[in-house]
């Protein structure tokens, strides 16, 4: 792409020389010898002046490449980017546009800059007529062609401007825009943009919208990734945990079981077998919305007695298992006498279930939820194993 543009711009010159010496009638006679050495040094000299714009741009490409790589997010790459921008270029502004929602926005500018959709409109449709993008400067009649998109950012004030477009699937899903302001004498303003400047301004916003690309991509992957695993552990815990009170199931519990047996010490632990009292008499008198109200609410008091190391488990229909590592027969037996003074103080889940029913409620003393409780404890010793 650069020799292609160096061999034009050496065409071009060359084409306008030779114009200028059709024009001018000298009546001058110089060998042949001395034309070829004139050429020479002519070429010589636009080599010079364009060997040095393409240096110049050459290591601004490596240090915007070193500026706007390894940047975890893209505010920090449009926070790098702008001022090594504006440096290189000798600019006062650069704009980001970027297509959300089927819309140009605003994704960069260190401004307070507020456009309307009509500008927004407009800014697309120079895009869409000029993919290649444009340079127009105050100079050049040109300017004036591109009055109506230069007049959004402030026409008085611009003595250059230049807008490259990001062409996405023939859709237009980016435009940056580089302007120059005017000072009280343009004319000693000597850095205006021209088209190698173009050029130049397109490699680099490419090669940062692929960066911004990019970083998105990885961003939507990480997501991704964050909601497979978010729904690999619901899975997981599908598998092993009641799907009505939370805590584990049977298989939970085998499970559980085997992490403890297969610890690196075994640890010999208590057992309590709870099975529900008066629990058929609930889902027969209110309904099985409230028979899982006080599935629910017995989960809740049994994930309090468990403390830290206890497991809750929900061994069937009525059925909850609570195991405790590392506790006595006589714990076991405070934790039961614990169970039945919870049950007492939440008044049997009476209160709950009104709330529910939104009425009142009468049960029986004997009819009130309670539980049977059996206790055993492991030996691991003797060979009583969970």
């Amino acid at each position: 792409e650069y020799e292609s543009y160096l061999n034009e711009l050496v065409e071009e010159y060359l084409k306008k020389n030779k114009m200028l010496y059709e024009k001018r009638n000298y009546n001058l006679r110089i060998s042949k010898e001395l034309e070829m050495e004139i050429k020479n040094l002519t070429n010589e000299a636009v080599m010079k002046r364009i060997n040095k714009g393409l240096l110049s741009h050459s290591e601004f490409l490596s240090i915007w490449q070193n500026v706007i790589n390894d940047k975890n997010t893209v505010d920090e790459v449009y926070e790098n980017a702008y001022p090594a921008a504006l440096n290189h270029f000798a600019a006062d502004q650069m704009l980001i546009f970027s297509k959300k929602n089927q819309k140009l926005s605003l994704s960069c500018s260190f401004y307070q800059e507020e456009f309307s959709e009509k500008d927004l409109q407009i800014v697309e449709k120079y895009a869409k007529l000029y993919p290649n993008g444009f340079v127009a400067s105050r100079m050049h009649k040109e300017f004036y062609f591109y009055k109506e998109v230069i007049e959004i950012f402030g026409f008085d004030e611009i003595v250059s401007f230049m807008m490259v477009p990001y062409i996405k699937d023939k859709i237009v899903a980016g435009v940056a825009i580089l302007y120059i302001v005017m000072r009280e004498d343009f004319r000693k303003i000597s850095n205006l943009f021209d088209s190698e400047g173009l050029v130049m301004f397109k490699v680099a916003y490419r090669q940062m919208v692929d960066l911004i690309e990019k970083i998105d991509a990885s961003a939507t992957i990480k997501k991704m990734n964050q909601r497979l695993l978010s729904v690999n552990k619901q899975l997981e815990e599908s598998v092993v945990k009641d799907a009505l009170t939370g805590i584990f199931n049977r298989e939970g519990y085998a499970r559980k079981v085997q992490e403890i047996e297969n610890g690196k010490t075994m640890r010999d632990c208590v057992v309590l077998y709870f099975d529900l009292d008066n629990f058929k008499y609930y889902n027969d008198s209110f309904g099985h919305d409230i028979g899982d109200l006080v599935l629910i609410q017995l989960a809740e008091i049994l994930k309090c007695l468990a403390r830290e190391d206890g497991i809750p488990i929900r061994y069937g229909g009525d059925e909850f298992l609570l195991i405790v590592p590392d506790a006595s027969t006589e714990q076991a037996e405070d934790i039961a006498k614990e169970f039945y003074e919870i049950l007492k103080q939440k008044e049997y889940f009476i209160p709950k279930i009104e709330k529910k029913l939104r009425r009142f409620v009468h049960i029986p003393e004997e009819k009130r939820i309670s539980s049977s409780i059996g206790i055993a404890k492991t030996d691991y010793l003797s060979g009583c194993n969970l």
